[in-house]
């Protein structure tokens, strides 16, 4: 599957992830199913912020007191009437019944006329009316005060108060009727009465059709109570404290007062959120809690129903934009924090807006995405892992060191041809499969798996391989280096018992096969890239990998050694930079020409751009190096680079320089000599040069000269051919005065007095013969370029178990900028150049060579005018 698949394929989870929460919470809020669970949250925010009591609001309680002092109920009328003649002397603001007056008193009919006339003197008297059906076979009926209740009373207000789903008392309708809503509840026909101010709103969810029967009771304007709190906490004054004038007229002066039971049996007592079913409220202090809430402006209307879905939805939408975006780990914290803040936002449109936002089925839907969108993920990953291992599998194996993954026959092939085993046997559940010699291999009863066991000069290894067990066997006739042979065997890994491993958990357990192949796969990528690595790391080469951009990827040690710089330095830096340090140091006559720099960026442009390779020469330090850059190509265009091969080339370099030194010497100073020969005999041989004695000397001058330039060859040559088997002991002393001896002539010619200082033996393991032509070659030297009565003096000391051999002149001097190339091959002073000395330049680099073979050293300190110095240092014998 491509990339652009496996997002379109994302993109269509999330729309089927999104269209099920959607669902899901579109027919939570349509069937209500969660309605208890917004029970509980919308009590449990009623509890949390009681709203304040109406301080003017007065409960008459027919209670137990009142019960025991004018006995059972229902009492007569007249009561009632002067209850209403004491509230009015009281000058009260306001009275309502929660009392049913609908049958006349049969019993005595003028105490209806008396409780009439005590209510129309009154004025200000709400009496209540039902919507009930008269018995179970009958319809709904409006149950109303008999007339002459109804005419004097204020107004008429229903007292129906809504039950929930669970039974407990949370709010009312505003209006209630058969066939129209057209009574008011008491509460709202009180608060008109009272505040002619208030606004009320009537926007919630209406629950009437037009055209509806007469016997349809008809409600709207559904109202939730913010309760005031527990039952009692609005003032209550006893019945018969206030009918007997216990009362002070002071405490219901201008107070609204209700009327009901609170008697236990008597009152419709009902469970509220504040209260519960332990303590239900009776139902005059409900309506003194909805008054309450009327007057204040209080009243907590249900959210209507498209916002209701709207909120819902965009709710458990958001986890389908947020989670893809989060990590596994901060999904589930972030599903908790949008169910809190789903609740938090419930109480705060509750509490400020006064709306009532039923949470339950956005939490459900919040709950739900969690699974879902784990499950998604869950799926997606197994069938990532499916398709990469699929692909993996494909591919051609990574564990290219992992033997056991090679065929039993290969393998066995590779022991025998590595160990070179006089005998071998390969057994198949033994079954014969690949011998030789099998005859002096006898197989031991008891093997271990996965160990080799060692009898004699055999080896032998048990091990299974798809659900096979092969045993092996290799002898050797001779033990020689035996002990190294079977080290070589324990360190192959011949069996994986990590794959044996995967393989049953294949049968078992689908995630942990799973798991074992992903770790496979891991190690074998991990394998791979351990191989590549140590494999640059360990090339003779140096190589550097860069992006597409020339930023350095990747240096082995190599290049570490070669720069000087610490990797970590390197790697991050544009390769033109890096190359920038490809610069020679000047240690040669041919440093200008070592020190040419390429041309870099045409070479990284043609590679980078062009997609081309290129080849170029350049010296770093003291190295001549080749640079070989090759354009990498990846499967994705912005993952292709460039890889840079160094190869150290200095040694071919400097059999190239040597090589060109040598035709440049043979074709002058070699060549020289003979043509003067040549041009001497032809002048001879034409009359035009006497053959006289002279010109005889000089044909042997040239000569001699091309002989002992054939000689200086020879030697160099033995020199470098020499090693310490070819050493033996010999005495320093003895060498320096056959040294002295050989050149006494040349001294006594310039009248140079030779000194030697030093009279101990000291015995080094060396070649005489070439160290006693090494001090010729350096006294010739201090001869040959001093003025005649000067002193040459030849020092031989101990130090630091070396011998130290110094050698003395007050000569002519050599240049200081001459002093670093001295010991080069064909290289000459200018001085001597200058005076006419005749020389090859091979016999310092003679004397150079010598001494390097025999593990020493040699320095050479000079000043023009004054004389020339030469140390050599050589390791002496121990004891």
């Amino acid at each position: 599957m491509t990339r652009e698949n496996t997002l379109n394929f994302r993109s269509f989870e999330q729309y089927v992830l999104a269209l099920v929460l959607v669902v899901l919470s579109g027919l939570l809020i349509y069937t209500q199913l969660p309605e208890r669970l917004n029970l509980i949250v919308y009590d449990f925010a009623i509890r949390l912020s009681p709203q304040t009591a109406e301080p003017n609001t007065v409960i008459v309680a027919v209670d137990e007191k009142s019960l025991d002092a004018l006995g059972q109920w229902p009492w007569r009328r007249s009561t009632h009437a002067k209850l209403v003649e004491q509230l009015t002397d009281a000058k009260t603001k306001a009275i309502a019944f929660d009392i049913i007056f609908a049958e006349p008193d049969f019993n005595h009919p003028e105490d209806d006329a008396a409780f009439a006339n005590a209510i129309k003197q009154n004025g200000n008297v709400f009496l209540p009316l039902h919507i009930h059906p008269q018995s179970y076979e009958t319809t709904l009926s409006e149950v109303i005060p008999i007339p002459e209740l109804t005419a004097a009373a204020k107004d008429l207000g229903h007292i129906h108060v809504e039950l929930g789903v669970d039974g407990i008392a949370r709010g009312f309708y505003l209006k209630e009727g058969l066939g129209e809503a057209y009574w008011q509840s008491m509460s709202l026909a009180l608060a008109e009465f009272t505040h002619s101010n208030i606004a009320v709103s009537l926007t919630s969810p209406v629950k009437n059709e037009a055209n509806l029967a007469a016997f349809v009771n008809v409600r709207e304007g559904y109202t939730m109570i913010p309760f005031a709190g527990v039952a009692g906490t609005f003032p209550t004054l006893s019945y018969i404290d206030v009918l007997n004038g216990d009362i002070k007229p002071a405490q219901l002066e201008g107070k609204v007062v209700l009327i009901g039971a609170t008697a236990a049996g008597l009152s419709d007592v009902l469970p509220t959120p504040v209260s519960g079913l332990a303590s239900p409220m009776p139902g005059v202090e409900i309506h003194a809690n909805a008054y309450s809430a009327l007057v204040q402006e209080a009243t907590i209307q249900p959210l209507q129903q498209h916002w209701l879905y709207l909120l819902t939805f965009a709710f458990v939408l958001i986890p389908v934009l947020v989670l893809p975006r989060l990590s596994p780990e901060q999904a589930l914290p972030a599903t908790l924090c949008l169910i809190t803040g789903v609740f938090l936002f419930s109480l705060a449109v509750l509490f400020i807006d006064q709306h009532w936002y039923p949470p339950a089925s956005a939490i459900i839907g919040l709950i739900t995405a969690y699974p879902l969108w784990s499950w998604q993920r869950l799926s997606q990953l197994n069938n990532f892992l499916n398709n990469e291992l699929e692909r993996l599998h494909q591919e051609p194996a990574l564990t290219v060191r992992n033997l056991a993954q090679r065929p039993v026959k290969q393998l066995v092939s590779g022991l025998t041809a590595m160990l070179k085993p006089d005998a071998y046997l390969l057994l198949n559940e033994q079954q014969p499969v690949v011998e030789l010699q099998a005859s002096k291999l006898k197989p031991p009863k008891k093997l271990s798996l996965n160990h080799w066991f060692h009898s004699n000069n055999a080896s032998w290894l048990k091990f299974k391989r798809d659900r096979s067990t092969y045993t092996v066997g290799l002898h050797w006739e001779d033990a020689q280096e035996i002990d190294k042979k079977r080290a070589f065997l324990h360190r192959l890994k011949v069996n994986d018992i990590t794959r044996n491993q995967t393989h049953s958990f294949r049968r078992y357990e689908k995630i942990a096969s799973r798991i074992a192949q992903v770790r496979l796969a891991i190690d074998s990528m991990g394998d791979m890239r351990r191989f590549i690595s140590d494999g640059f790391e360990n090339m003779p080469d140096g190589v550097i990998v860069t992006d597409s951009l020339g930023i350095v990827l990747f240096i082995n040690s190599h290049i570490e050694q070669w720069l000087k710089l610490p990797k970590q330095s390197v790697v991050g830096q544009p390769i033109f930079n890096v190359l920038k340090l490809a610069h020679a140091t000047p240690h040669s006559e041919l440093s200008e020409q070592r020190q040419r720099v390429p041309d870099w960026e045409a070479i990284i442009q043609k590679v980078l751009i062009h997609g081309d390779s290129s080849i170029a020469e350049a010296a770093l330090g003291e190295r001549d190096l080749m640079f070989h850059f090759v354009p990498s190509f990846a499967s994705t265009p912005g993952d292709a680079g460039m890889i840079i091969n160094l190869s150290d080339v200095t040694s071919i370099k400097q059999q190239q320089r040597e090589r060109n030194e040598l035709v440049s010497f043979l074709s002058h100073d070699v060549r020289s000599p003979l043509v003067s020969q040549l041009a001497i005999l032809d002048g001879i041989k034409t009359g035009r040069i006497a053959p006289d004695n002279d010109t005889f000397d000089k044909i042997a001058h040239h000569a001699h000269r091309s002989l002992h330039l054939a000689e200086q060859f020879l030697q160099i040559n033995r020199a470098e051919q020499v090693n310490d088997s070819q050493f033996y002991e010999c005495d320093l002393l003895t060498i320096i005065e056959n040294s002295v001896d050989s050149i006494a002539q040349q001294a006594s010619k310039k009248q140079i007095e030779m000194t030697i200082n030093g009279s101990d033996e000291l015995w080094i393991n060396g070649n005489a013969e070439l160290l006693e032509r090494v001090m010729i070659n350096l006294l010739s030297n201090s001869i040959k370029y001093s003025n005649s009565d000067t002193s040459v003096t030849i020092s031989l000391v101990e130090h630091d178990n070396h011998a130290v051999i110094s050698i003395k002149d007050q000569g002519f001097g050599i240049a200081q900028e001459e002093l670093p190339y001295i010991f080069d091959r064909f290289r000459r002073q200018k001085s001597s150049e200058n005076s006419g000395s005749k020389g090859a330049g091979l016999g310092l680099n003679f004397v150079n060579v010598v001494i390097e073979k025999h593990h020493g050293s040699i320095d050479v300190a000079s000043e023009l005018g004054t004389g020339t110095t030469f140390t050599i240092q050589l390791p002496v014998n121990a004891g």
